[in-house]
């Protein structure tokens, strides 16, 4: 099955390559991710947390903003430059396997907030090929710029996420600009990366709701919210990033203290994905489910589920305990669920196998997802006893049942997860009509 050409038209095939060659690298670094992931099961020495920066940098970093500049690079529509869509994908591609080999570097691993660093050269200039990877996806689109855009929703949901992302960026550089004079180690990286990390959960909900939406039109599963609602919603992540920069302003030392980017962020990024939500809650469960689209609907159903259970975990959160993870693992889930579903989406467009009738798929969400939740619960019964977090085995000290929730839902998440990468790789290698 075709991804559905008047939702997005996919019909240039120098734009395709580079979806394409986007979403690949994604799965592969979710898969490295995986082995960092199995490491950090097998270790307490000091590599603990090297392991896990170079974990949480692959799963959610680096696999998040290779879904934005493939959506970035979809919309082109080969209307870009070829020759900035290959630097740009060389030298984000680049960038990733630097952070890997950062691994091997011996510098001090720092488990900052949204972005956490390995205090080595090698990975900041990961990070740096990253960073003009990801700029030149979204130079390309700019230079694409069409007045369709404007009128297809879901191309504006798409551009304003490419905006936002530039947003983020300029709070990346206002804060090292603006770093109060002595700072340093954990504290420098927080501060340095608080303001704009916060704004790329903007980006990564606009595109969300894309994937979102476009599961539902590739499902049959029809809302009613029209055209210009969805503008209006898309809108709204976009005005609300708009303002991010403001808070720089008279803040002074006491920036990192302040709660107004989480404010921010915790009453404008979901507002749009609740109503959205609300609405294909609705539809999902009053539209039947055909044989050859449920694998659309459990992905689609799983990422609104975590979305939502992360959310309201936010509002419970009182203090720094082991309630924070919860409440971001299930948002982080929810939208890499999200992805997971248009990369199965797009496999046909790309003339790889369908897999939309493979058994093996339609349970892959449901392990992963369903992992996730058991994860979060058994966190969030800890956070309420006051578990600190950051603090490796300190979790394991408190409550049997929550315990156990947490060990067994991690290891279905790293199962499910990894199913994922199988399931992509094989359909790119095979070439029979089933997994």
């Amino acid at each position: 099955m075709n991804a559905p050409d008047d939702f997005l038209p996919l019909n240039d095939n120098t734009s395709l390559r580079y979806v394409r060659l986007w979403l690949l690298l994604g799965v592969v670094a979710l898969g490295v991710a995986g082995i960092f992931a199995g490491l950090l099961a097998n270790t307490k020495s000091a590599f603990f947390y090297t392991a896990l920066v170079v974990h949480v940098d692959l799963s959610v970093l680096v696999w998040f903003l290779t879904m934005a500049c493939m959506f970035f690079t979809l919309v082109t529509n080969g209307r870009g430059w070829q020759m900035l869509a290959n630097s740009a994908f060389l030298s984000f591609a680049a960038g990733a396997v630097l952070i890997v080999v950062s691994a091997t570097s011996g510098g001090e691993a720092y488990m900052s907030n949204y972005i956490p660093v390995i205090h080595h050269p090698v990975f900041f200039l990961g990070l740096s090929l990253l960073l003009c990877g990801v700029l030149g996806a979204v130079a390309n689109m700019c230079f694409s710029f069409s007045r369709e855009y404007l009128n297809n929703p879901h191309y504006f949901g798409i551009i304003s996420a490419g905006i936002i992302m530039l947003i983020a960026i300029l709070c990346f550089i206002v804060s090292a600009r603006n770093m109060p004079a002595g700072m340093s180690g954990q504290l420098y990286y927080e501060y340095a990366f608080w303001g704009g990390g916060h704004v790329l959960q903007f980006v990564h909900t606009q595109l969300m709701i894309v994937a979102w939406l476009w599961l539902a039109h590739a499902s049959g599963i029809k809302i009613k919210l029209s055209d210009t609602q969805l503008k209006i919603l898309y809108a709204i992540g976009l005005v609300a990033a708009l303002a991010a920069p403001l808070i720089y302003f008279g803040q002074g030392d006491d920036m990192l203290h302040s709660n107004r980017f989480t404010l921010l962020m915790k009453h404008a990024n979901g507002l749009a994905a609740l109503i959205i939500g609300v609405a294909l809650i609705y539809a999902l469960l009053r539209q039947p489910w055909p044989t050859e689209k449920r694998l659309f609907l459990i992905t689609l159903s799983m990422s609104v589920l975590l979305f939502a259970a992360g959310g309201t975990l936010g509002y419970l959160i009182a203090g720094s305990n082991v309630t924070v993870p919860a409440h971001y693992h299930g948002s982080i889930v929810g939208i890499t669920l999200a992805f997971m579903g248009m990369g199965y989406l797009l496999l046909p467009s790309f003339g790889y196998v369908d897999v939309a009738r493979s058994i093996l798929a339609k349970l892959q969400p449901v392990i992963y997802g369903g992992g996730q939740l058991c994860w979060m619960t058994g966190m969030a019964m800890l956070g309420a006893h006051g578990v600190p977090r950051k603090t490796p085995g300190s979790a394991d000290t408190m409550g049997v049942l929550a315990s156990f929730l947490k060990h067994s839902g991690d290891g279905l998440a790293l199962i499910g997860g990894l199913l994922f990468v199988f399931i992509m790789l094989r359909a790119v290698s095979k070439k029979s009509e089933t997994i």
